[in-house]
């Protein structure tokens, strides 16, 4: 049987866009091929174009899986996100995406007229009404509605027939996820406002999956719902209330939908702030979970980005992890099994230093986060500030798995007016054999930089767990002292 886990949709007011799903099937897929996943750039569909599907819903039917999301072309001025479509695209592989079309258009006015925010659109079928339904958060662009929105049609690609909206049950709701359960009864999970303190609820639906009849449990000061249940355990992933930046998402457990539900526990490690994104699904392909995150770009909503990473969850434990970030990674659309063909070894590890500042948006954790450039909030890596004679700093990476590598590469700092500022001028790049640090390069004398990308080759291969930037001989920056600071740093 084919069955159908819900997708998380991250509202983005209050605002997080962060959405999870399952998506269960049975059977193989024609035409099988090995797909390669890559994380950080923008996702293109068959035609070329860009994939425009933020606060994405997943799911399978007839042998594709479907991605529904929003149309943010042109949204690029502050935290404007007014409705402009809901696409439809679809896959056999979850690499290659086809470009249906748009799913729900958007109106001259109404709810679906301009300036007004529409979101999430979880896509669920009512076998008892032969009926796709869309469930979409309605709201003006103060957020001050919180409707539900009811949308259906005769086929899952649409184009779907907009039914209305209302405050079901005399509710403030928002960030909501439509799910539904394997004995057919339909759920609502969706942030309810009262007087401005934000509770998560669940919802029961009723029979159509057009309305709400009564509240199931309340969950508490938590966002970015997303449910799956896995051998009787149910799965909760939400996110803390922290706008659009992102943050520790966590999850819980319970057996019964009512609860008692578990404590929250992070769903990847700390430091990563869940690998820079904001939860958006998780598809199951077979017996591999696959985490789909999106990172969002408030100044310029249509910048914004999509990361999907394989995960584990172990029902018997009653545990959800993603333990480590690709910047690519293989999937086999024949059996689902998936293989690591990352570029980048650095990334999300962890990092430790002689000193660190963790501050005004630096951090060790920065130095690893795929972001090249110094930008407010994510400078990247600095020493402490202070240091009014010259000393000595380093930088290790610890990769976890031993790893094959030849290169380092160093991003210098690089925001305006201080290109370059805190690139060492005497410093190594060394390698732990087990026993000691080996030299694999030495830099005496070191020209500031400019923005570019400053690599470092050695000419032949080292297999270890462990490498590090060790200076001996920094750069002044304004009146902070001597410091080392960099944006990036990536091996390979």
């Amino acid at each position: 049987m084919n069955y159908i886990s819900r997708r998380i949709s991250k509202t983005s007011l209050i605002v997080m866009c962060s959405i999870l799903i399952m998506v269960l099937f049975a059977g193989t897929q024609a035409h099988a091929s090995t797909n390669t996943i890559k994380n950080g750039p923008h996702w293109y569909d068959t035609n070329g174009n860009q994939i425009q599907a933020y606060g994405s819903n997943f799911t399978w039917s007839d042998g594709y899986f479907y991605w529904f999301g929003l149309n943010w072309t042109g949204n690029n001025t502050g935290g404007n996100n007014n409705f402009q479509g809901m696409n439809c695209y679809r896959s056999t592989d979850l690499v290659n995406w086809e470009y249906v079309g748009v799913a729900l258009a958007n109106q001259t006015s109404g709810d679906l007229g301009p300036n007004r925010v529409v979101e999430n659109g979880d896509v669920i079928y009512n076998s008892a009404t032969n009926k796709w339904v869309m469930w979409l958060h309605i709201d003006n662009e103060s957020y001050s509605e919180g409707k539900v929105g009811i949308a259906t049609s005769d086929s899952i690609t649409g184009p779907y027939t907009y039914q209305g909206s209302s405050n079901m049950l005399g509710k403030l709701l928002r960030d909501q996820t439509a799910w539904v359960d394997d004995d057919g009864t339909g759920y609502l999970f969706a942030d309810d406002d009262v007087n401005g303190a934000r509770n998560l609820k669940i919802f029961k639906m009723n029979d159509s999956y057009t309305d709400l009849v009564s509240i199931v449990a309340s969950l508490g000061h938590i966002e970015a719902p997303a449910v799956q249940k896995v051998n009787g355990v149910y799965y909760l992933l939400s996110s803390e209330l922290t706008g659009w930046a992102t943050n520790r998402n966590k999850y819980q457990t319970a057996t019964s939908i009512a609860g008692p539900w578990s404590d929250r526990v992070d769903v990847a490690p700390p430091e990563t702030n869940t690998y820079n994104t904001q939860t958006q699904n998780i598809i199951r392909a077979g017996n591999t979970f696959i985490y789909v995150g999106g990172r969002w770009a408030q100044g310029n909503l249509a910048d914004s980005r999509y990361v999907m990473l394989p995960m584990t969850v172990d029902s018997s434990a009653k545990t959800m992890y993603i333990p480590n970030y690709y910047d690519q990674w293989s999937l086999n659309s024949s059996d689902w099994s998936w293989s690591d063909t990352s570029n980048n070894k650095a990334l999300f590890k962890t990092v430790t230093a002689s000193s660190s500042l963790e501050n005004y948006g630096w951090g060790k954790a920065k130095a690893v986060d795929e972001r090249r450039n110094s930008i407010s909030g994510f400078m990247g890596y600095s020493s402490q500030l202070g240091q009014n004679s010259n000393h000595t700093e380093w930088v290790e990476i610890n990769l976890g798995e031993v790893k094959t590598f030849s290169k380092i590469v160093l991003y210098p700092r690089n925001d305006s007016g201080h290109v370059g500022d805190g690139f060492p001028i005497d410093f190594k790049i060394q390698v732990w054999n087990g026993n000691t640090w080996l030299d694999r390069v030495s830099e005496t004398g070191y020209t500031k930089p400019d923005n570019s990308a400053q690599e470092f080759t050695w000419g032949f291969l080292d297999n270890t767990n462990r490498i590090r930037v060790y200076a001996t001989n920094l750069r002044t920056v304004g009146n902070n002292g001597y410091l080392m600071q960099l944006s990036e740093i990536e091996v390979y």
